[in-house]
């Protein structure tokens, strides 16, 4: 592997880091502090990306002072709504879930309504930088070292500064805190307007390098990837996005033979079974494992269009005319409800794993 490929590989790697750290620091902030999943602000990226837009083409300005618009008055817009509608739901997380996806369907619509399907995007900077034949964009990676200082500065405005002090003690307890005479309710205001300002300058950087559409802040917010252990080495990854643009229902199952993909999108083929897999050999003399992959074929076996619902009350009838037990009785549903319980209290402990 020459010098030149591994410096492009970086390259790449640096690009797409640097979106990450950029789009994710206000969220985290927020959830950090506030504990809000604000699923609103990919469209608060959307709307640093309107705003600098808008901005350039429309008043002419420079593309710094448009991404300097962009932070400032997203930042405002995100005290607006941490005053008119977050505050309300501080006690009531499922409310402020449900409260942010409103917001973002408003702020996606009124953007279609008000300026249609898209705007002319800004120029991207033409600079370039060249090596050994590779050439890299000098804008991405002026994006990677903005991205690297903002993080910096969040770290040192946490970490350095009176208010960073003031913003952990509530973060950790905002009772004790708030007894100690910090004011959490203003704490919670400049977090969420700390958290929309990083996400306006995230789109206004971004704005010389994407296509600007009132639904591109969907892009940018997952709701769940939940990853679940089973005994004997089973283990089942569950993604749902129910923010998507894409609409996608799909399960794939993979075994040591072959894999199942359920495509409930599909007109006729919804199962396909693929002949893939993996054949791992232990060699001895080697004292080494010799992996070597395997392709096969691809087949669709029938399946009858029926009613989903009809098909599932047939088989609860039967079952109660036969005296027996259905698969997907009150045992099944308790199990399926403790383990949504304990995603949610994953959620809570950001991510740790929860046994059961």
């Amino acid at each position: 592997m020459s010098v030149p490929y591994v410096v492009s590989l970086l390259y790449q790697y640096a690009d797409n880091l640097a979106f990450l750290l950029l789009a994710a620091l206000g969220l985290m902030i927020i959830l950090g502090v506030i504990d809000v999943i604000n699923l609103a602000h990919g469209e608060l990226i959307m709307l640093g990306a309107y705003i600098t837009t808008l901005a350039y083409h429309r008043a002419h300005l420079p593309l710094p002072v448009c991404v300097l618009l962009s932070v400032i008055g997203v930042g405002a817009f995100g005290m607006f709504l941490e005053r008119t509608v977050i505050r309300r739901f501080y006690k009531d997380k499922l409310g402020a879930l449900v409260a942010t996806w409103g917001i973002s369907l408003i702020l996606s619509q009124g953007m279609l309504l008000f300026f249609g399907p898209s705007l002319i995007a800004v120029p991207l900077p033409e600079w370039t930088l060249s090596y050994a034949g590779y050439s890299f964009g000098g804008y991405r990676l002026l994006l990677f070292a903005a991205s690297i200082l903002v993080v910096l500065l969040a770290w040192w405005v946490f970490y350095k500064t009176q208010f960073g002090v003031r913003t952990r003690a509530t973060m950790q307890n905002a009772a004790m805190a708030q007894a100690l005479g910090v004011d959490t309710r203003r704490i919670y205001l400049y977090t969420f307007a700390a958290g929309s300002a990083l996400a306006g300058l995230t789109g206004a950087l971004y704005a010389p390098t994407t296509t600007i559409v009132p639904l591109m802040g969907t892009t940018f917010v997952d709701v769940a990837f939940i990853t679940v252990y089973f005994p004997q080495n089973v283990i089942a990854h569950v993604n749902v996005n129910w923010l998507s643009p894409v609409k996608v229902r799909m399960t794939l199952i993979g075994g040591e033979q072959k894999m199942l993909v359920w495509n409930d999108l599909e007109a006729d083929e919804k199962i396909k079974v693929y002949d893939k897999g993996v054949k791992i050999t232990n060699r001895e003399d080697l004292h080494e494992l010799l992996v070597s992959y395997r392709s096969g074929d691809v087949w669709a076996p029938k399946v009858e269009q029926t009613e989903a619902l009809q098909v599932e009350l047939q088989y609860f009838i039967d079952c109660i005319l036969n005296d027996q037990r259905p698969f997907n009785d009150g045992v099944a549903g308790l199990r399926v409800v403790k383990l949504l319980e304990a995603a949610d209290q994953s959620l809570q402990k950001r991510g740790r794993i929860v046994f059961l």
